[in-house]
């Protein structure tokens, strides 16, 4: 525990070191780390309101259950899935993480058809890749992509690198904080169809993101939240735009969905929300 909190440090220093511009995310991360118990009251919430993933869904989309198997089962997605699995990270990036609700985000994509999606954290582009194969399939639509990469050695030049050479024709990466790159982006992707939220778990950097982008949303647009259930934001947020919480749960651990250096069977919550038709 000790030496691994050793070189995560020695990795922050470096990391800043060879880029001055991220010191104030770090100091940021720093702060949230000591102020995270006031924002998490609510975390019994989350498994309260949970539901089957199918049901969510369906609800949230506004489609039967059968249209949302049919996407999950659909050839684009199998190989795409097969692309994901038979990827193999360097060394230096397997702490990365593992991916988001890949079935959710392809399925989303490809029942809403968006032009634009938004998605802010990629480490090794697994979700990256699954929303390129559902624009793929759908021939239309670009994603943004909004990633901070680790304070780790080796893992700025590996971000991303499971999306296929194939798909990246529609792709754009940016590389930095949400706080740095989102306000010139958003003024350059038109409306958003979908949004995908999985980067900074720290409260405020989740309640600064979701009230930066809401407003370049389009009436209609799907928002997507990888681990809610770290603190009160999605609840609090939800309830501020009078939208229900749709929460489901994620797979277990296995093939992109392993998370390094995590014991147990922990459940993982997705949540998501439907910007109403009204704007």
């Amino acid at each position: 525990m000790v030496s691994r909190l050793v070189a995560q440090t020695v990795g922050v220093l470096e990391r800043v070191l060879r880029d001055p511009r991220v010191l104030p995310d770090v100091v940021r991360k720093a702060r949230s780390h000591l102020t995270a118990q006031r924002h998490q009251q609510r975390l019994v919430e989350y498994a309260d309101k949970v539901e089957a993933p199918l049901a969510g869904l369906a609800r949230v989309l506004d489609v039967g259950p059968d249209a949302i198997r049919d996407a999950m089962a659909s050839a684009g997605f199998r190989r795409i899935l097969e692309e994901i699995h038979a990827y193999q990270p360097p060394a230096r990036a397997r702490t990365m993480g593992g991916a988001g609700f890949l079935e959710v985000c392809y399925t989303i994509v490809r029942l809403t058809k968006p032009a634009a999606v938004l998605e802010t954290g990629v480490a090794h582009g697994y979700s990256s890749a699954v929303i390129l194969q559902a624009m793929e399939d759908n021939k239309l639509g670009t994603l943004w992509s909004v990633d901070l990469p680790m304070f780790r050695s080796g893992t700025v030049t590996s971000t991303g690198g499971a999306v296929p050479q194939r798909l990246r024709a529609r792709w754009e990466l940016h590389l930095g904080s949400d706080r740095q790159v989102l306000p010139g982006l958003l003024a350059r992707t038109g409306p958003i169809g979908f949004f995908f939220y999985d980067s900074d778990t720290a409260y405020e950097s989740m309640r600064r993101t979701w009230q930066l982008v809401w407003p370049h949303l389009r009436p209609g647009a799907v928002v997507a939240i990888n681990v809610v259930h770290a603190n009160d934001a999605y609840l609090e947020f939800a309830e501020a735009h009078g939208l229900g919480p749709t929460i489901i749960p994620q797979p277990k651990r296995r093939g992109a969905y392993q998370r390094e250096r995590q014991r147990g069977e922990r459940i993982f919550y997705m949540g998501l929300l439907r910007k109403p038709q009204a704007g």
